[in-house]
């Protein structure tokens, strides 16, 4: 019998609950109610589209990161990193949905617009007890997580990617802030210190070689 995966065990009975299997038994499910889309070309097609879209993405953040690290006074900047978790958020969503492309038609249907499937992708890597990915990379994964939840259609209110958000200050007054100011997750990876970002492209590296014996 093969081992299934609820990464939703906790969601309330009464909310929708919506399934996409992966290959080896793995299952991906979600609250997330999303209308299935018409996909009318091969899926084959779908998952090399969005391999290579991700490949794309990930190429523009390694060139970020050896590029704008440190600024000309040699001062850290969180610009660069803003812009990176905006790539690499992309790009991990694009590994999920290429996922549900190589294996489940039905679930590639229902998430193809979702911009949720980073997690789903991090919740079967996890299964992957005897993987490679599982002992190497289990601590950065949560990273991926934090990036999806930064999207500006998951996080609504802010802080989150790619646009500026308004919240208020220390006195109540509403002011206006910015991913390459003040968003958590850039301004840890901008640190010196921190190897977040080399991880998270290490980790992106390790699921493109890996492909196709990981699904």
């Amino acid at each position: 019998m093969r081992k299934t995966f609820d990464c939703c065990s906790d969601a309330p009975r009464n909310e929708r609950v919506t399934r996409a299997k992966l290959r080896g038994g793995i299952v991906f499910m979600s609250t997330e109610s999303v209308a299935a889309a018409s996909v009318r070309a091969p899926l084959d097609q779908w998952e090399r589209a969005f391999l290579g879209q991700a490949r794309e993405e990930l190429e523009a953040a390694k060139r970020l990161v050896a590029a704008e690290r440190v600024d000309r006074e040699g001062a850290t900047s969180a610009g660069w990193a803003a812009v990176f978790c905006m790539l690499m958020q992309m790009c991990f969503e694009k590994l999920g949905k290429a996922a549900l492309a190589r294996s489940d038609r039905d679930a590639f249907r229902r998430y193809r617009h979702s911009h949720r499937t980073g997690t789903r992708l991090v919740a079967a890597l996890k299964q992957m007890r005897g993987s490679e990915i599982h002992f190497r990379w289990k601590a950065i994964l949560p990273l991926v997580t934090e990036l999806e939840r930064s999207h500006p259609s998951i996080s609504r209110e802010g802080p989150h990617l790619e646009y500026p958000w308004e919240a208020s200050d220390t006195d109540g007054r509403a002011v206006v802030r910015s991913p390459g100011l003040d968003l958590p997750i850039a301004i840890r990876l901008a640190s010196p210190s921190d190897r977040g970002a080399i991880e998270l492209i290490r980790l992106a590296e390790t699921i493109l070689l890996q492909w196709s014996t990981l699904w």
